[in-house]
């Protein structure tokens, strides 16, 4: 296949992605991948080339260019290769990872993709501890409430998808 941008060269970097349901390639050679910026060696340059995010588009005064006590890596190292030296490199250069955490993500947590059945599963057992709870302290409109809300979501998702109601409703 040749590359989608010179049309010359054999396309050799794939890039897929999903957005809204709709599938977006394309594929180009080494050659235009450089030349449009893109390290392949360096997982933040992926993320400017897709978002145009960068920590490291922010150059590093010399007098701010402190290192970590342990490793020595420089926060323009940080910033250059988009990688940390050793654990105690995470609170020297705390501010600078939560910017680039918060750059490529939503947010400082990883939440991960979680299965609807298994999220359904896990929101279900903190329910019924929450109204468990809601029992044992004798809040019984809470616990009406929370009962309700826990036969809303099984009446929901009963049909053919292994949650069950409990015997204990």
């Amino acid at each position: 296949m040749k590359c989608e941008m010179c049309h010359n060269h054999d396309a050799t970097v794939h890039f897929k992605q999903v957005v809204d349901g709709q599938v977006q390639e394309i594929w180009i050679c080494r050659g235009c991948a450089e030349s449009q910026g893109l390290n392949l060696e360096s997982p933040q340059s992926l993320t400017d080339f897709f978002f145009g995010a960068s920590v490291e588009s922010q150059p590093v005064p010399p007098d701010k260019d402190h290192a970590c006590p342990v490793c020595a890596m420089k926060l323009s190292d940080f910033r250059r290769l988009s990688r940390l030296g050793c654990r105690h490199c995470y609170p020297t250069f705390q501010e600078d990872v939560e910017t680039a955490l918060n750059q490529l993500q939503d947010g400082d947590r990883h939440l991960g993709k979680i299965p609807v059945s298994e999220r359904i599963s896990v929101e279900i057992a903190q329910l019924e501890d929450a109204l468990a709870s809601a029992i044992q302290a004798q809040q019984f409109e809470d616990a009406a409430r929370i009962r309700d809300e826990l036969r809303d979501i099984r009446a929901g998702h009963l049909p053919g998808n292994g949650l069950a109601a409990s015997p204990a409703e």
